[in-house]
């Protein structure tokens, strides 16, 4: 009785051992069958997905979770599909879920700024975009923060206002690398949030890196064409021209500025002759844009201060008399031109600054001389 009882007792627990080791090889078994399972099943989604086929890509997802409770890429991959689905209720739902195990997860609150952007949640949408820009990344983190500002800067761009717009990119600016494929991209985003002075100083710098880059040089002449520095966008035209010749938007902005300069009777180191040629051409152009404005509005009878501006204009420029003086000479058709363009504005207003060379010359010219009497 005493030798049998310790047999017994270690067969027991040999049995013990073994069918807990049994078990327990049984269990890992069954949970790495169920997660090669769920793998497959996910593979499967991502090609479904990748196809565009999103529908059965969500059965799959579906089937993954199921085999793998829990699994936050499962929970992702099938809070993405919904919102490609357009079952924006639904993928909220699983992303706030993630959202509460890993709020500060960049891919979590891209696609959360995503759902919310499309439900027309646009503060929603903006906080979840700084969150994801300020948020972690586990691969390509630099990038996909650059990628998600962008795609910021976009959004504001529809929903938000000017001043938004304005200060995500200058804060996408301070947050770039030195590479000039990025910069060229943010100087257009500047030009077209109507901020040349930022977008010509870093077209500037594209154009320093990259002296054959005709598109950088393009984008500084239409900086400088917006700060109405001509003589500036003048010598950038050609530059660009000269890289991209076949261009005919550069070629057309170049003839316009050239008018413009060749129209301008205040241009530096001008010589007293050449300005005061210029003074009477203005008075032609001004004067023949008056007779054309008056001609389609039908004005018949004219009052008597715009029939004597009219008669002192034909007369300058049918006037043959010696010049003694060009300047005092240049000053009196200048005067007149102003008189004529404003009488012109009158009748036929342009908008400041657009329109042809002689519009927006005139139009500065008007704005920086003190109006006269007719």
């Amino acid at each position: 009785m005493t030798t049998t009882t310790p047999r017994l007792y270690t067969a027991v627990i040999l049995f013990l051992v073994l069918f807990f080791v049994g078990t327990t090889f049984l269990a890992r078994s069954y949970r790495s069958e169920r997660q090669t399972r769920a793998d497959y099943h996910f593979s499967l989604g991502q090609k479904l997905a990748a196809e565009g086929h999103q529908a059965e890509a969500l059965e799959q997802y579906r089937t993954a979770l199921s085999l793998e409770p829990g699994t936050p890429r499962f929970q992702l991959a099938i809070a993405l599909v919904l919102v490609d689905l357009g079952r924006l209720d639904n993928a909220e739902s699983h992303l706030q879920d993630l959202l509460q195990a890993d709020p500060t997860n960049g891919l979590l609150n891209l696609t959360m700024a995503r759902v919310s952007a499309r439900e027309g949640l646009v503060d929603d949408a903006i906080t979840y975009y700084h969150r994801a820009i300020y948020g972690l990344w586990t691969t390509r983190p630099v990038q996909n923060r650059i990628d998600a500002r962008f795609e910021l800067v976009d959004y504001i761009a529809r929903n938000g206002t000017h001043q938004q717009l304005v200060a995500e990119l200058v804060q996408l600016q301070s947050d770039l690398p030195d590479e000039p494929a990025l910069k060229q991209r943010v100087a257009g985003l500047f030009l077209s949030a109507s901020s040349p002075r930022q977008a010509a100083a870093l077209y500037r710098d594209v154009a320093r890196a990259q002296p054959r880059n005709a598109a950088a040089y393009a984008g500084l002449g239409e900086s400088l064409f917006a700060l109405e520095d001509y003589q500036g966008a003048q010598a950038v035209f050609r530059r660009a021209i000269l890289l991209h010749a076949a261009d005919p938007d550069l070629k057309a902005r170049l003839v316009w500025v050239n008018q413009y300069l060749g129209l301008d009777p205040l241009a530096p180191r001008l010589a007293t002759a050449e300005r005061y040629r210029r003074s009477q051409r203005l008075v032609d152009l001004t004067l023949a844009s008056l007779s054309a404005c008056l001609d389609r509005t039908q004005s018949a009878a004219l009052s008597d201060p715009m029939q004597k501006l009219i008669d002192a204009a034909q007369k300058l420029l049918s006037s043959h008399q010696r010049i003694r003086n060009y300047d005092q000479a240049a000053d009196d058709s200048l005067s007149i031109s102003e008189q004529l363009w404003r009488a012109k504005q009158a009748s036929c207003p342009e908008a400041p600054g657009t329109g042809t060379p002689l519009a927006a010359l005139m139009t500065r010219l008007t704005q920086q001389a003190p109006a006269t009497s007719n």
